[in-house]
């Protein structure tokens, strides 16, 4: 078995990747085929606010989770700084959450709603189980 090379692997990658990832046309053509999509189907979803969200949400968890790695992993203490540091960044993914929450035009009491409603089903019973947390319902996501 030959061995990849980098130059063979980035062919692929560039190969599998849809014109949309690629190209400036085909990514503002999409832009606009989900907003006139949105339109012709009224689905409420502001695609702006819903890139923000999503990125935000992205950057922001990033930002929390890098905050606890270092303390996992790289024995950084949990000072009062540390702390507010962590609550500011949570507050940063609240913010983004509270925008992609307006970006679908849904209540924030429905999300959570729907989730505790999603849990249930998945832990009838109202506490943690390995098994049913690894064999969930197809319908369970």
């Amino acid at each position: 078995m030959t061995q990849l090379t980098f130059e063979e692997y980035r062919q692929f990658v560039d190969s599998i990747t849809s014109d949309t990832s690629k190209q400036y046309a085909s990514f503002l053509h999409r832009l606009a085929e989900l907003e006139m999509s949105d339109a012709h189907l009224k689905t409420n979803v502001n695609i702006p606010r819903l890139v923000t969200a999503a990125f935000g949400m992205m950057a922001e968890g990033g930002e929390f989770g890098d905050i606890v790695k270092k303390i996992l992993f790289q024995g950084k203490e949990i000072t009062p700084e540390l702390r507010d540091k962590l609550i500011k960044e949570l507050g940063d993914v609240a913010w983004y959450w509270a925008n992609a929450c307006t970006a679908l035009e849904v209540n924030p009491n429905e999300v959570i709603q729907r989730n505790k409603d999603k849990l249930l089903e998945r832990f009838p019973e109202g506490a943690f189980s390995v098994e049913r947390s690894e064999n969930r319902s197809k319908s369970d996501t």
